[in-house]
């Protein structure tokens, strides 16, 4: 008998992102070419955040002449963190962290969903991906951007075979990918506000 993933284990995985999609393709909809986010100062503390034109904090962090320096924390609507991500000299370049969001998985809001390394923009070194009750569904080894090993697992905890646990390794990697992809949009559209 051939061992299936639950088909809900693997949609829970993708609901953060797919929340978040929605809801940032909706700012951006919204937003439109004439209006930006703008990056405010926070005085004295070296710090800054990135604000949509209706006011709502999207992210916070320390602003350079080349962007966003160090690490960044981006939030839902309701204040609640949906990710962390490293940058040096405006591009990811470090750690980033994904977190479970509160309207897809209410449950599970703010606890770890991803962790893993980024540089130049590209997925490197070792990334572990949780489930909505903390344990590990899949641990995929990158080189180069490319998926080098990975090993999945059941909602039950047992290891998928090979075949299977890449399947699910790419939709979790094609899903991880959109949503740095939507939040670094956050980012790179802001404007810094004129002193």
């Amino acid at each position: 008998m051939r061992f299936m993933p639950h088909r809900d284990w693997l949609r829970s995985a993708s609901r953060l992102t797919t929340g978040v999609l929605v809801g940032i393709l909706g700012s951006l909809a919204e937003i439109g070419c004439t209006h930006y986010n703008t990056v405010e100062r926070w005085p004295g503390s070296g710090l800054s955040e990135i604000v949509s034109p209706d006011g709502q904090v999207l992210c916070t962090g320390r602003w350079s002449s080349a962007g966003p320096e160090g690490p960044w924390d981006f939030y839902e609507s309701n204040g609640n963190r949906t990710a962390t991500i490293t940058f040096s000299e405006g591009a990811p370049a470090g750690q980033l962290r994904f977190y479970w969001g509160s309207q897809s998985v209410p449950g599970a809001a703010g606890k770890l969903q991803v962790v893993g390394t980024v540089r130049d923009g590209t997925f490197e070194q070792r990334w572990i991906r949780y489930a909505p009750n903390g344990t590990v569904m899949n641990e995929t080894v990158y080189w180069n951007d490319e998926i080098m090993n990975t090993r999945s697992f059941s909602s039950e905890g047992a290891e998928l075979p090979p075949t299977e646990a890449m399947e699910k390794a790419k939709v979790l990697d094609d899903a991880d990918r959109r949503l740095l992809h939507s939040l670094l949009i956050i980012v790179h559209h802001a404007k810094p506000q004129s002193r």
